[in-house]
């Protein structure tokens, strides 16, 4: 797509999934999730309010395509600063929101489970490294959970032994 050979962020040149989607909408949507991480509070809502709504009222916008989007854009470099790291943080957080949000989510096809996994470990690495976004962090995973069966997307033994210390 033209959109993606223009952009600057490298790790969206490796997407295939975007094949069928306008290139508006694609720029909307990573517009949007980089709007998860903005430092200001109140456009954080305002942006997971947005994209909720676009998973709601258009089929054709995957999951993975949106999973894949924000470990994208979503990622703090190394050397970002503590503020930059705290946004991205948040921006996974409600980056999920979002997406639990939207009645969609509830009725994903089974082709779309793996990126739950995915989106849960994101989740957890967020409860781990910080003690301030615990509680809305569990939140978010607890209502994850009671939106889609975890025994039909992967092994739930292995997400509670293999990361011991989430528990919530």
């Amino acid at each position: 797509m033209h959109f993606i050979a223009l952009h600057s962020h490298n790790s969206l040149k490796q997407f295939t999934n975007f094949s069928g989607l306008c290139p508006q909408l694609v720029y909307t949507i990573e517009r949007l999730v980089r709007g998860l991480a903005s430092p200001r509070d109140a456009a954080r809502l305002g942006f997971t309010l947005a994209l909720a709504q676009i998973i709601e009222l258009i089929p054709e916008v995957k999951f993975s395509l949106l999973v894949d989007t924000s470990d994208a854009l979503l990622k703090a470099p190394s050397s970002a600063k503590p503020h930059e790291k705290r946004d991205a943080m948040l921006g996974k957080l409600f980056f999920a929101n979002a997406l639990v949000q939207s009645s969609r989510f509830a009725t994903m096809p089974a082709d779309q489970h793996p990126c739950i996994e995915n989106l849960l470990m994101q989740l957890v690495k967020v409860f781990k490294k910080n003690l301030a976004l615990r509680e809305t962090t569990c939140t978010t995973i607890i209502a994850l959970i009671e939106k889609v069966c975890l025994n039909e997307i992967f092994n739930f033994e292995y997400f509670l032994f293999a990361a011991p210390s989430t528990c919530c």
